[in-house]
């Protein structure tokens, strides 16, 4: 009996039997054997028998495992903890001032999109992330006057960033480079306060009505934005974003200045005071906070990946519960005409590919790996349960059907999300599962960003909601924070290669502000290591083999 022990959590290792630094791998392994007798006899009487064996469930078992590391932000970190604190909440009611409370502070967090750019000269991982509308508590009605659900904001006058950071392969530092505030085309505040109430939240054109911590009713930006995704245009070096408001797609240059946005056609927003109105009216009916969650550009088109089914129809007021249908639009977006060319269906996963209960409810983002093809996110809202269901699949848009302006495609007085799409010729999408990140010890509950870094390495991260609890506040300025960490991990090993990128993107960029915070190693190895795991395990194998054939 040959038994090969791995210990994880032994950084500092000592191989036996391989003359080989193992040491950057981050695992210890030993060889030992039992029942010595049975070992000779095998050795010399079937000594091929054993090499082949050893050989194939060796490798075998190194490409059949994904594998994952895990950097932890330490926002609260020593070393310049002013660089990623984003503000603090209201120390007292702006309209009674004898009304105080302790502030808290808030910490770079919710990230919601994520793009890797390259590596840099000292071969440091870089990454660009935005932040969404800021932090914010429940849905509440500290405001009697209001007819509609307010949404506390702790942070009202957050302008959105996007951040820059990079991750040291030989410290696992992670090092926060710069933000740009991203900004109005005249270089005026932006903020992630809604735009609009026309309505009772859950219908058409109509966001929550935002309030401070205290209960004061604030006053909307039409321009504000809730960004869920990003995507960096090497083209020209301007940045797409996509948000849950309207939902819209906002394009912004290198400084980060708006140069347009694109919304719903259809009144009260088609003025031209919230964007330009070109995507089809029927976006206006997202659910609430379920609009655009991803963005990918694939050549000279944007695709946008709508979080859920859209409310359609839908005449509830005040509705905030799931849609039941699991048909999630894909639009394509041409970026030289600034028009929708093209329209998909994504369905939502059914029960025999999920594990545990938890039913995927949503798409968190997507990135392109070219040729139309495309890595997504699809999960539930379960935290810290390692049987819940946060699926990275590879999906086609190749073989599915464009449904754009094509209602008669649909049965007459049916939608899209009211009826099921295998009952017609609509083609969705093509799907195939890579791994469930949470069965690899992936627990965070809102897995919002990926990014692709090889053809078989792919990087993921949570927003943790800026460690802020999603309940409702009491009104009186107080607020709730939790533990819950910003985590970046790295996932690969998934075969050769699990899928094809059809381009690499290498960027070398230049900081103008430098924090480091350092980080938590939670599981063994890097995927960006797994191909010297790989050619480590094979020298393991080929040296059991000489001493097996000798």
């Amino acid at each position: 009996k040959l038994v090969f022990e791995i210990d994880e959590a032994v950084v500092s290792t000592q191989s036996t039997g391989v003359s080989q630094d193992l040491n950057q791998y981050h695992f210890s392994c030993s060889l030992r054997f039992e029942n010595m007798d049975r070992l000779k006899y095998c050795i010399q009487s079937k000594p091929l028998l054993l090499f082949f064996v050893i050989t194939i469930l060796s490798v075998g078992s190194v490409y059949s495992s994904p594998t994952i590391l895990q950097y932890t932000f330490d926002v609260k970190g020593k070393s310049n903890p002013v660089s990623t604190t984003l503000g603090t909440t209201l120390s007292s009611n702006p309209t009674n001032s004898s009304q105080k409370v302790t502030p808290a502070t808030v910490y770079l967090g919710g990230l919601s999109g994520l793009r890797f750019l390259g590596l840099d000269g000292n071969d440091n991982s870089l990454y660009i992330a935005n932040i969404d509308r800021g932090p914010v508590a429940g849905l509440s009605t500290l405001t009697k006057d209001s007819p509609y659900p307010q949404r506390p904001f702790l942070l009202q006058d957050l302008s959105p960033v996007i951040a820059s950071f990079s991750l040291s392969p030989l410290t696992h530092a992670i090092t926060v480079n710069s933000y740009l505030t991203l900004s109005r085309s005249n270089g005026g505040k932006l903020t992630g306060l809604p735009n609009i109430q026309t309505s009772t939240i859950g219908l058409p054109y109509t966001d929550e009505t935002p309030v401070d911590t205290f209960g004061n009713t604030l006053i909307d930006d039409p321009l504000g934005a809730d960004f869920e995704g990003i995507e960096y245009d090497k083209r020209d070096g301007t940045y797409w974003l996509c948000d849950d408001y309207r939902p819209s797609i906002y394009h912004f240059d290198d400084n980060g200045r708006l140069i347009d946005r694109f919304i719903p056609l259809g009144a009260p927003t088609a003025s031209g005071s919230y964007g330009t109105a070109v995507l089809p009216a029927y976006y206006s009916q997202r659910q609430p906070n379920r609009g655009f969650a991803g963005i990918a550009l694939d050549n000279n088109i944007l695709y946008l990946f709508m979080q859920s089914p859209l409310y359609n129809p839908d005449t509830t007021a005040n509705n905030t519960a799931p849609s039941n249908s699991a048909n999630v639009r894909i639009l394509a977006f041409d970026t030289t005409l600034s028009q929708p060319v093209a329209e998909y269906v994504y369905v939502l996963s059914d029960g025999h590919l999920l594990t545990g209960r938890s039913k995927v409810d949503k798409v968190s983002d997507a990135v392109s790996l070219g040729n139309g093809k495309f890595l997504v996110i699809e999960r539930d809202g379960q935290v810290d349960v390692p049987n819940s269901n946060k699926l990275v699949f590879e999906i086609d848009i190749n073989p599915a059907t464009n449904i754009l302006n094509a209602q008669d495609l649909i049965p007459q007085n049916e939608t899209l999300e009211s009826i099921d799409i295998s009952t017609t010729s609509i083609i969705p999408v093509n799907k195939t599962l890579l791994v469930n990140v949470a069965s690899l010890g992936y627990l965070a509950e809102k897995v919002e960003g990926i990014a692709v870094i090889d053809s078989n390495t792919f990087a993921i991260v949570n927003d943790n909601s800026y460690g802020i609890s999603t309940s409702p506040v009491p009104g009186n300025g107080r607020v709730f924070q939790t533990e819950t960490q910003t985590v970046l991990a790295v996932i690969g090993n998934l075969g050769t290669p699990a899928f094809n990128v059809s381009a690499t993107t290498t960027t070398t960029t230049t900081s103008t502000t430098t924090t480091t915070t350092s980080t938590t190693t939670t599981t063994s190895t890097t995927t960006s290591d797994a191909s010297r795991l790989t050619i480590a395990s094979i020298i393991v194998v080929l040296a059991l083999s000489i001493v097996t054939i000798v």
